[in-house]
């Protein structure tokens, strides 16, 4: 049975002649691939027919699913030593990202301030010696920031990759893409960073599922063969890893990073030391924010910095003596400046009050309440309300009260 097919299905099978073993393709690669080429259900729908499916739940028979679409004649691209695949490093192809890695160095950061491990994590990178390094700490106190401007500062390359719960092998590594009418293998940032001596930065690395399992290799800094293409990959010279993590890598039970995973033990092992971040000092901070704040013209901008210092040192003093559950950093400090800024008005109180309750919105209403009470310790914004007296009547007049004293008689109630 043939049903009428697009050429986009023909497309699919195609490009998921890498991940056919024993005439099989699993469920997920068909979707994978059809996603990578910016098709939809309707393009994969007709080679996952219920005649199509393998004995297997999620597993469907690669030479039905050609029957199905009339697609044959399509037995070569079965093989992966077919001259239709080819390895983006072919220095005719225009998927080489040489010319992005020329890109790869990081901006400086004008209103970067130096501190905590910036000078640690220098020397590793200057060292240009693989050296695995796990940088923790709460979020929002500069771990990627401070790796990101030693290698602008140095002029180094760096990769950035960002995981999340669904990184694969593929997205790491690298994989087969149809590009112009040929399978591709397109390396992935981590081969690219070894092969150009970047520096690779993983970003949230306890984000992460055991398919991080992946770079156990990569992580010992020995050459790396790519199992799809049986290229062996060595490092060159200059190649490190550097991983950012909320979590020491053995989960959270205070629920703020809900998204945290256990990391294999061996996998943590391969990291050689790992750097503990902690919330800037005080005088740093106030450094960072009075650089975030520029030449505001509004009179107070700069008391109002130093204000935001303080609420945040006491709401850390009460975060860690576990009398709250939330936590000021130091990126929500600059985006209580940077809202500031945006809605500063004459009236200095409202502007203050504004970027306030609007930065701390995303905390829940008790968390709120106890981070606003805070900040009025330091700086009441609220206009106090003077409350009139009552003129005096023969009723409320003391009897001894006359005429003539009552105008230079003062009232003793407090009017407030």
């Amino acid at each position: 049975m043939t049903t009428t097919a697009k050429p986009t299905s023909h497309a699919i099978l195609v490009a998921l002649a890498p991940f056919v073993e024993n005439d099989i393709v699993r469920k997920k690669f068909i979707v994978s691939t059809a996603e990578s080429l910016g098709l939809e259900w309707v393009d994969m729908a007709p080679l996952m027919q219920s005649y199509t499916r393998a004995k297997t739940r999620g597993r469907y028979v690669y030479s039905l699913m050609k029957q199905a679409v009339g697609f044959a004649d399509a037995t070569d691209i079965m093989k992966p030593n077919s001259t239709d695949i080819m390895n983006d490093t072919d220095k005719n192809s225009t998927w080489n990202n040489a010319a992005a890695l020329a890109d790869a160095i990081p901006e400086i950061n004008t209103s970067y301030v130096k501190w905590g491990n910036y000078n640690t994590i220098s020397k590793i990178v200057s060292s240009e010696e693989f050296f695995p390094t796990l940088v923790t700490g709460l979020s929002g106190n500069g771990k990627t920031l401070m790796v990101d401007q030693v290698c602008a500062k140095q002029k180094r390359k760096m990769i950035r990759v960002q995981i999340n719960p669904e990184t694969d092998e593929m997205d790491l590594i690298g994989g087969f893409q149809l590009i112009e009418g040929n399978t591709i293998f397109v390396k992935g940032p981590v081969i690219r960073a070894m092969e150009d001596g970047a520096l690779l930065l993983i970003d949230e690395i306890d984000r992460g599922s055991n398919r991080l399992m992946c770079l156990q290799g990569v992580l010992e800094g020995t050459p790396y063969l790519i199992k799809k293409t049986n290229e062996l990959v060595r490092p060159a010279p200059g190649f490190n890893v550097i991983a950012t993590a909320n979590t020491k890598g053995q989960g959270d039970d205070t629920g703020k990073f809900i998204a945290a995973t256990i990391i294999d033990e061996a996998f943590l092992e391969r990291f050689v030391v790992t750097v503990c971040q902690e919330y800037a000092p005080e005088k740093v901070e106030l450094d960072i924010l009075t650089k975030v704040m520029g030449d505001s013209p509004v009179d107070g901008a700069i008391p109002f910095v130093e204000t935001l210092v303080k609420w945040a040192g006491l709401i850390r003093e009460s975060y860690a003596d576990e009398a709250i559950t939330e936590v000021i950093s130091t990126r929500r400090l600059c985006h209580i400046v940077k809202t500031f800024k945006i809605f500063q008005s004459s009236n200095i109180n409202a502007s203050k009050k504004k970027a306030i309750t609007m930065c701390i919105n995303r905390f829940d209403e008790e968390i709120r309440t106890t981070f606003y009470e805070f900040y009025i310790r330091l700086d009441n914004l609220e206009e106090k309300k003077v409350a009139k007296t009552k003129r005096p009547t023969e009723e409320n007049v003391d009897p001894i009260v006359t005429k003539k004293n009552k105008a230079t008689t003062k009232s003793t109630k407090c009017p407030f």
